[in-house]
């Protein structure tokens, strides 16, 4: 592949990654209008006229003959005497505890009942919750917003080390940290955003840290490309 055959792939590939970045940052500027409209429209609802109220149900099956299950084997037994296991457990939020227990006619499976706090949904939650994916929107946006920058570097380059793809490169590298910050809050936010206890905190995204490393090491590989071609050009 010569020079002029393989510039013009990476304006091909740029061309491409510049439309569909603009039809992506689009969607998702529209969608972000849409949570931040439909948020303040749920703040405006008084508190005791919107109210969703949600049980949480759960069942645990043991096989009493299973020699794989351990403790659960003795806590299916003293169940079977009318001592269920006490305290509660978590999941995805909702704290569970022991209801009841029954058994089949040959009495070798228990079937456990657990009974979960129930999730109260005002319209403030709601309201929360279109603002956090608001937030979420905007920041995807964003970096749909330097890619779109890089890959238009890439349509109109006339080679691959110019300032433009460098400088591309490490604008997405440094939007990307954000996203990889409180990408994972807003996704712990939003998967509980329906139970009795709203998960909170941040993740760490590893991928995207490995992604975000790539990018700048590849930022400075064609910085160093750079200058090896500004001198080769001198030279000759």
């Amino acid at each position: 592949m010569n020079k002029e055959n393989a510039i013009s792939k990476i304006n091909s590939i740029g061309k491409a990654g510049r439309i569909l970045s603009k039809i992506a940052m689009i969607a998702l500027e529209i969608g972000c209008v849409a949570m931040i409209v439909s948020g303040i429209m749920f703040l405006t609802i008084p508190k005791e006229d919107f109210v969703f109220k949600m049980n949480d149900e759960a069942t645990l099956t043991v096989n009493l003959d299973s020699k794989m299950i351990g403790s659960l084997t003795s806590a299916s037994k003293d169940a079977e005497s009318g001592n269920l296991p006490q305290g509660s457990t978590s999941i995805n939020g909702v704290d569970y505890s022991f209801e009841d227990v029954t058994f089949d006619q040959d009495g070798k499976i228990a079937t456990f009942k657990l009974q979960g706090d129930g999730a109260t949904i005002t319209s403030g939650r709601i309201a929360a919750i279109c603002f956090v994916a608001a937030v979420f929107m905007a920041i995807n946006a964003l970096l749909f917003f330097y890619v779109g920058r890089l890959c238009k570097s890439l349509e109109t380059c006339n080679s691959p080390f110019e300032e433009g793809i460098i400088k591309g490169m490490k604008n997405c590298a440094w939007v990307l940290i954000p996203w990889c910050v409180l990408g994972g809050a807003f996704e712990s936010f939003m998967a509980t955003a329906f139970t009795s206890n709203i998960r909170t905190g941040f993740n760490i995204d590893i991928p995207t840290v490995i992604v975000i490393l790539l990018l700048f090491g590849l930022a400075y590989v064609f910085k160093y490309g750079a200058v090896l071609q500004t001198e080769s050009d001198e030279t000759l």
